[in-house]
């Protein structure tokens, strides 16, 4: 429960770009930095956080007669805990790269990423959608065709960004106690 919530947070609140260095001397040792490594190491930046994408676009809310037959057979607000912390390095990295670019990457491999690596337990599949947005495809455990959109806002005067969760599965299955983490939408 608490890991729950604090993942909630994670989402919920604004999101700071951080970059760190990967640095390794020549004895083959590694460090990690918040700055550059020295001229004598090997360098790799890499953006820390919390293949060309379909269009999507959300509809409006999923209805609850829609939950008859594809029911999710998971526990819903663990996974969904664990979906939106697996999607924290990629919001990292769209967040970065919108920063340093002045524009959205429009692929993964844009932001260092590569799509075939991109799942787990509970994710198929990872790709933009366009203006900042990541697709997670859910396994077919969660019930058939589910999908999972963050969006990102701009806050703090476009310093940093907050993200929105929408999930193709009905109010009803993303209801919590407080606020639903994602809110229910149609996704193309």
């Amino acid at each position: 429960m608490k890991l729950s919530l604090l993942l909630a947070l994670m989402l919920l609140l604004p999101m700071q770009a951080h970059s760190f260095y990967k640095c390794i001397d020549k004895a083959g040792g590694v460090t990690y930095q918040k700055i550059p490594c020295s001229h004598t190491s090997a360098q790799n930046k890499m953006h820390v956080f919390v293949a060309p994408a379909p269009d999507v676009a959300l509809g409006n809310e999923v209805p609850d007669d829609e939950l008859e037959g594809s029911e999710p057979t998971l526990s819903i607000k663990d996974e969904l805990a664990a979906i939106l912390a697996s999607l924290t390095p990629v919001k990292g990295a769209v967040a970065d790269y919108y920063k340093s670019n002045n524009q959205w990457p429009e692929h993964l491999a844009d932001v260092g990423m590569n799509e075939a690596e991109m799942s787990s337990s509970y994710i198929d599949s990872v790709s933009l959608a366009g203006n900042g947005r990541v697709l997670a495809r859910l396994k077919r455990g969660f019930g058939t065709n589910k999908k999972l959109i963050i969006e990102p806002r701009s806050v703090m005067g476009g310093t940093s960004f907050e993200w929105k969760c929408f999930a193709n599965f009905p109010a009803k299955v993303l209801a919590s106690e407080n606020k639903p983490w994602c809110s229910s939408r149609a996704i193309n």
